[in-house]
């Protein structure tokens, strides 16, 4: 350190340091700035080198010959593409053929028809595959090829594409058609690649789905563990836009399209897809969402639950007809079972049967197990679906269970299958006036698709009333609406429609049940206990533990009375009945009569009940166990009183809230004396 003395000293003015500082400045930035251009040109010439030659190599969109040339006009705006590793587009070529392909004729669209060309509507095709060959997905080559052939085998017209190799890895492209548009995007690294395929018109690209998955599922050659997995695909096919009719609308709304076709899932396949003389038929494999795993189901590990239990693990199988979903194998017993046994039941004795749209043979599997049934007869419009369905559903036609020993339900000799429209039958043979016992059947049986056919309404399902909808003939269930109304002026005694969850349709199916003789819906309030005691003695044995799969009982029980729902849709029709007035409980104007005052044996000086008053309504009990010899003539909808007649009705056969109302109160009784 100088001395503090020192003769000499330093003077630096401002000006020169502020010089010195923005000359430093200057010269870092300067040579930051030259070599920052010397180190990007370095890395950025072969990348130009290798657009270049790719640009070469990748193929032209190719106009098939025998097409006309289309008119389009094309604009492009292009941004900083620095990032991308490489940046090809290409356009459409004529290939070689006759003249006419590259000079169509002037009038070549006279015919066309603007209005169907330009409907907002269409299909949108989304494939999304894993654990494809890396070296595939980092290939634009490789990929536009296989996008060619893919565009080439839909019939479509691909315009131009252009494609950016990305860094550090990945392809994206995307084509315009004139149809509309197709795209990609891959993962090398993951095995991802993306696929997006939308086009206008009708025609559907159902069909090369199949030809998509192969195309783009090229299996790993390897893998950083080891494992080299088969490629796994999820896709969906969606209607979009908006059509100019009703069948647009109910195409885009119906269940094939919203599940599984119009959802995302890991496992769906298509077993059956055709035509038939009257309608179009759709199988399909499904894992159900929320319930079935891909990797549950295919679990091959000795001793675990899943190879225990395949079958809890298997897909579905679904059927649609016109793109409904009819029946699927998850929930086919609890459906045909709420169908058939019910009205089985509440018969006394049913021994002819006529059924409506009954072709896949389940009907016929619960008719049979009643050891009443002498004869079924079915009329079904279209053999072609029976046989569909004997291929592809044969536990639904399975009578093994029978003595006989046959295998199939149509084989037994009490079927006797009539291939008809149920209308052109009904004209034929409904003939009023006629007395003859071979025309009165004991039970009809009416399926839903038999409902659609004959009321011209691809909307009409079983599908129940929810909390806030309205009447039905304010709905689009209206043709269910004329159906009950029919019903009723035909003079049915009574109606009541009950419910079942557990069909895995995604919704309640509701049911309607129609008595020509009032006396006989007695019988459709027995209790549990008697239910299942019918179950065993009304129907043939069987091996295993129960003869149903579903109902019992206990099942039937939660069949008896309406629903609230029901309830509540038929109270806010426009003219409100009494009966939903009181709704909420028992009928206060009524008189409740104590379960003390009931006398049994001498009927002399016996202390008779107001008419059609409550007994024991102060009682809280599950049920009331009357005597025999308790005198109440009339007893109104109780499932545990044994002996009395039910010959007292409401004043419309169908009214679900009055149905309510006995029950509302555990222990009531309805009793009349005379």
């Amino acid at each position: 350190m100088a001395p503090t003395n020192s003769p000499y000293k330093v003077k630096v003015s401002h000006r020169f340091l502020a010089a010195s500082l923005f000359s430093a400045v200057l010269l870092a930035f300067t040579t930051g700035r030259t070599a920052r251009i010397l180190i990007l040109s370095q890395h950025l010439q072969p990348k130009e080198t290798t657009i270049q030659r790719i640009k070469a190599n990748l193929p032209n969109p190719v106009l098939k010959a025998g097409k006309p040339v289309p008119q389009s006009q094309y604009s492009s705006k292009h941004f900083d593409t620095t990032r991308a590793g490489t940046s090809n587009s290409r356009w459409m070529v004529l290939e070689e053929g006759p003249q006419q392909c590259s000079s169509p004729p002037e009038d070549q669209h006279a015919d066309f028809d603007d209005d169907e060309v330009h409907l907002p509507k269409g299909q949108h095709y989304l494939l999304d595959i894993r654990n494809v060959d890396s070296s595939f997905l980092a290939s634009e080559l490789r990929l536009v090829q296989t996008m060619i052939e893919v565009i080439n085998s839909c019939g479509l017209t691909l315009l131009s594409y252009h494609c950016h190799g990305l860094l550090p890895s990945g392809v994206s492209c995307v084509g315009v058609l004139l149809e509309s548009h197709v795209s990609f995007h891959t993962w090398p690294s993951k095995g991802v690649i993306t696929f997006d395929l939308f086009t206008c018109g009708d025609s559907s690209l159902l069909p090369i789905v199949p030809t998509v998955e192969r195309l783009f599922s090229v299996p790993q050659a390897s893998s950083v563990d080891g494992l080299r997995r088969a490629p796994e695909s999820i896709w969906a096919y969606k209607m979009r836009g908006f059509g100019d009719d009703s069948k647009d609308t109910i195409d885009q709304l119906s269940d094939l399209f919203t599940f599984p076709i119009g959802m995302m899932t890991e496992y769906k396949k298509e077993i059956v897809s055709v035509n038939t003389e009257h309608h179009r038929v759709d199988i399909y494999d499904v894992l159900r969402p929320h319930f079935q795993l891909l990797s549950s189901w295919k679990t091959e590990m000795d001793g675990s639950y899943e190879a225990q239990n395949p079958e809890l693990f298997e897909p579905d199988r679904i059927l649609f007809i016109d793109g409904v979903l009819e029946s699927r194998r998850s929930g086919e017993a609890s459906f045909y079972e709420a169908l058939i046994h019910p009205p089985m039941f509440a018969h006394p004795n049913p021994k002819k049967i006529l059924v409506f749209g009954g072709g896949y043979g389940a009907h016929l599997r619960e008719l049979l197990k009643h050891v009443s049934v002498e004869k079924v007869v079915v009329v079904q419009n279209d053999e072609m679906i029976v046989n569909l369905t004997k291929t592809h559903f044969p536990e639904y036609d399975d009578c093994t269970f029978l003595q006989e020993g046959r295998r199939s339900c149509f084989d037994d000799s009490r079927v006797h299958m009539i291939y008809r429209k149920v209308d052109d039958w009904l004209g034929e043979n409904a003939n009023p006036g006629a007395e003859t016992s071979q025309d009165i059947f004991d039970v009809i049986i009416a399926d839903d698709s038999f409902i659609e056919d004959s009321y011209n309404d691809e909307n009409f399902v079983g599908e129940a009333p929810e909390v806030n909808s309205p009447p039905e003939e304010h709905s689009h269930f209206h043709y269910r609406h004329r159906l009950l109304q029919n019903l009723l002026r035909v003079n049915f005694e009574e109606i009541r429609d009950y419910e079942e969850a557990h069909m895995g349709a995604g919704w309640q199916t509701q049911f309607l049940i129609a008595f020509k003789d009032f006396t006989v819906t007695k019988n459709w309030f027995r209790s549990e206990a008697s239910i299942n005691l019918e179950i065993r003695t009304r129907t043939v044995p069987s091996k295993e533990e129960t003869r149903f799969q579903y109902f019992d009982g206990g099942t039937m029980q939660s069949y008896v009375y309406p629903t609230r729902f029901s309830a509540n849709v038929f109270c806010r029709r426009g003219l409100t009945p009494d009966s939903c007035k009181n709704i909420f409980g028992i009928n206060v104007n009524r008189q409740a009569f104590p379960l003390a005052k009931l006398v049994t044996g001498n009927p002399v000086g016996r202390e008779f009940s107001p008419l059609f008053s409550f007994v024991g309504s102060n009682r809280h009990g599950h049920s009331v166990t009357l005597h025999t010899s308790t005198y109440i003539d009339t007893v109104i909808v109780n499932s545990d009183v044994e002996g009395g007649t039910n010959s007292s009705k409401s004043t419309s056969a169908y009214d679900p809230a009055a149905n309510r109302q006995p029950g509302w109160h555990s222990g009531t009784l309805v009793v009349e004396a005379k």
